[in-house]
Parts: structure tokens; sequence; C-alpha cells
């Protein structure tokens, strides 16, 4: 389970009192489309606080449905073509050019986490899961000094 949270940071407190928004986001891959809720009996306490309180998705869509693919795509906005490894490139994660040397990260690189801290006076913070080639080092977004980043993958 990957759990990204955006919180607004110290220096941001008077902006979210006028009304900018925290963003939390909890994402689980390898659910089963067709178990529906079911697919989440391994997870019970993920049910009953989460979906049992109404956050459950009934019909969803996505792009790529592989883990690392998907999680690649939500974290950037961009579409698995625009993130795979080149024909014969090897390496990376699940076809993702992401954690290979001398190549460009076209994952982390390019995280909504990133904008949200720079653009936006957000403090970010990833608790769980990464991507499966996952850093050694906090990436763009969550590299500032009030992020979190507590990350495995």
């Amino acid at each position: 389970m990957a759990v990204l949270t955006s919180l607004p940071n110290a220096a941001s407190v008077s902006a979210t009192l006028a009304g900018k928004p925290n963003i939390v986001l909890f994402l689980q891959d390898d659910q089963d489309f067709l178990e529906g809720r079911a697919s989440l009996r391994p997870l019970p306490k993920a049910l009953s606080l989460i979906g049992d309180r109404g956050a459950f998705a009934e019909n969803w869509f996505v792009h790529t449905p592989v883990c690392c693919p998907s999680r690649a795509e939500l974290l950037t906005g961009r579409y698995f073509h625009n993130l795979r490894m080149p024909s014969g490139g090897g390496g990376g994660c699940m076809h993702v050019q992401t954690g290979v040397a001398d190549r460009e990260d076209k994952a982390n690189a390019h995280s909504f986490a990133k904008h949200l801290v720079r653009e936006a006076g957000y403090t970010a913070g990833w608790f769980g899961k990464h991507l499966n080639a996952c850093p050694h080092e906090p990436p763009p977004g969550y590299d500032c000094p009030t992020c979190r980043w507590f990350a495995n993958g």
C-alpha cells in the first residue's frame, strides 16, 4: 500500500486558511477488479476504515493495469508509452524507465509532488511501497526540508 500525502508546510499556513485543500491519496494495487469489495478481504482494516466509510471506487478505469507502470502513470500524469524503456533497453521497473544508470528517470523526475512542493507550497510525504526500482534518496518533490520519505519497493 502506498500513501501519498500533501499537506501545506509552515510557510503556506495562511494560504491553507484561505482555502487551499489538503490532499491525501491512498493507493492499493493488485486488487482484483472482478472481486470488487471482496478483494479487500485480506485487508479488513482498510475495508472498515476506508471502504465502509464511503471511499470505495465502484466504477473506475486504469490505463495500464500492471503495478509499477500504473503507479508511474499516476505519479506523473503521463501514459505508459511516455515512460517506457526503449526496446531492448533492459532494467527499469517493469519496463518503466526509472532507476537505470545513465538514463533519464522518466517517472520520479516528473512526479506531480515536485510541482505541488515547488510551485504550490505544499509538503509531500510518501509512506509505503514506491516504484519497484525505489530510489535510495527521496526524488524531486519529496526532497524538501519538511517532506517525508518512508518508502520501499
